[in-house]
């Protein structure tokens, strides 16, 4: 049997609303202050969309199974996807479709599984992926003709080489030097592909932390992820002081949210309402949001160095 999470957050209530006031009353005012504004939004690019029927079913998302905070924080264990707890992507989505007016179905898997889902319409949208021609067989990008349409884009990102203090592993920003055990990155990825393209990629699949590991003991010479997710985890296995980013960024992409053939088909012009939507979300209050998972980050490592910290077990 799959072990598969599958979530639902419905359109907020009052309740709702009002438990995350409470919650995050004091630091996190700031986020109130975004839901409040989003309130309010009737104008610019989503006040003059197109007019599109809403769906008569959940909007079913997948993301990666994967704490790549601060854009996915964790899989909940509660059954609940939160605004203000999970990351900024679930939040850009939950704020998306409350302006749209549906209900969202959040399932968590590996990556590659979440793809394969897509590709045959077991669910209508995953996060995040980045665009390549290959990738049209699976899913339907925002496009202007045949262009994908960086504009509709949710985020857009640098994904770093991360290596061992005084490697000598090199990137002019096309061919690399200095690789003697090979260079990783998530399997499924881009830059999984296009590392494996340039010959140089690591003989394993690798995860995030089991290849900053390796990289620590000079077991392998490089590891490609986004950069604050890299900067996150070398923080939190305490390897600031061995591992450091080599300069150029081995890509500089757009991320985007995919929605399956079957979806776009019965759905085209909501999902280009929806794809609007979130890009107008991200360009207005998507700072804010990075910003207030980056303190939420900082002011629990201090706690956890400080050793007041509450004892997650717990809970």
């Amino acid at each position: 049997m799959e072990s598969i999470l599958s979530h639902c957050i419905f359109s907020p209530s009052i309740h709702f609303w009002y438990s995350l006031v409470i919650r995050w009353l004091g630091r996190s005012l700031c986020l109130l202050g975004l839901v409040l504004t989003m309130a309010g939004i009737s104008g610019g690019v989503i006040g003059t969309s197109m007019a599109a029927e809403t769906p008569d079913r959940p909007f079913r998302i997948c993301f990666e199974m994967q704490d790549n905070m601060p854009f996915i924080q964790g899989v909940p264990e509660d059954g609940m996807v939160l605004l203000g707890e999970h990351g900024v992507l679930p939040d850009l989505l939950i704020l998306a479709a409350e302006q749209r007016g549906i209900e969202l179905n959040f399932s968590f898997m590996p990556w590659k599984r979440c793809i394969q889902q897509l590709g045959q319409g077991k669910v209508d949208g995953i996060i995040a992926a980045i665009w390549s021609s290959d990738r049209d067989s699976w899913g339907v990008f925002p496009k202007v003709g045949e262009a994908v349409d960086n504009e509709m884009a949710i985020w857009f990102v640098d994904y770093l080489i991360y290596t061992k203090s005084g490697s000598e592993l090199n990137w002019d920003g096309s061919v690399f030097s200095g690789v003697r055990h090979g260079i990783a990155a998530p399997l499924g990825y881009i830059a999984y592909q296009k590392l494996r393209e340039l010959g140089v990629l690591h003989n394993q699949n690798l995860s995030l932390t089991d290849g900053f590991a390796l990289l620590a003991l000079e077991r392998l010479d490089g590891y490609v992820v986004e950069e604050t997710i890299g900067r996150r985890v070398v923080m939190d296995l305490q390897l600031s002081d061995k591992l450091v980013s080599i300069a150029p960024p081995f890509m500089r992409v757009h991320w985007f949210m995919p929605v399956s053939h079957q979806w776009y088909k019965a759905h085209p012009e909501f999902s280009l309402q929806f794809w609007l939507t979130l890009s107008e979300i991200r360009k207005t209050q998507g700072e804010a949001l990075l910003q207030h998972y980056l303190e939420q980050y900082s002011d629990l490592n201090s706690r956890l160095k400080s050793g007041s910290a509450p004892n997650l077990s717990d809970r």
